[in-house]
């Protein structure tokens, strides 16, 4: 794995105004070590003036996905996946092909009071789409997610040295 890459959150989609929710993509773990892949914080919080509930996919606010670009790519998986690293310093998942990932398809129906909010941590590997020698690629990745009436979508970029 290449020496001292870290994980920035630098684009964020805003919200159409009619929308009664905030989302922030933040990073909570900038490195990526061989101890520990770099991690991303969610926050959905709803703006409306009362309760409201909202539905959400398996690890609410936030799915657990593939970065819209796979060639290479990134991935989003829940802090207790069930995926190993290729290599103790690589963090990118032993997957051989599309049918070993597979995202549960469930829907968790949440309410949230005025002003509450959810949040979700999710840690950043490497695709495993990409060949074995990348790991976690240099660039930049889009991650999108729908919540019915509206989409989301923030971008994270990999960097090296700096």
């Amino acid at each position: 794995m290449p020496d001292h890459k870290r994980v920035s959150v630098i684009d964020q989609r805003d919200l159409p105004n009619d929308v009664p929710v905030t989302l922030s993509a933040t990073t909570s773990r900038e490195e990526i070590t061989a101890e520990h892949p770099a991690r991303l914080r969610i926050v959905f919080e709803n703006t409306d003036k009362n309760p409201r509930t909202f539905s959400f996919g398996t690890n609410p606010p936030f799915t657990p996905k593939l970065s819209q670009t796979q060639s290479p790519g990134l991935m989003l998986l829940p802090l207790d996946t069930r995926y190993d690293p290729v290599t103790e310093s690589c963090w990118q998942p032993t997957i051989s092909d599309d049918t070993e990932y597979v995202v549960p398809s469930v829907l968790n129906q949440v309410t949230l009071d005025a002003g509450e909010s959810i949040a979700t941590e999710l840690d950043v590997w490497g695709s495993y789409r990409n060949d074995d020698d990348i790991c976690v690629p240099i660039g930049e990745y889009q991650f999108e997610e729908s919540y019915g009436d509206f989409t989301w979508n923030f971008t994270v970029a990999v960097l090296g040295n700096t």
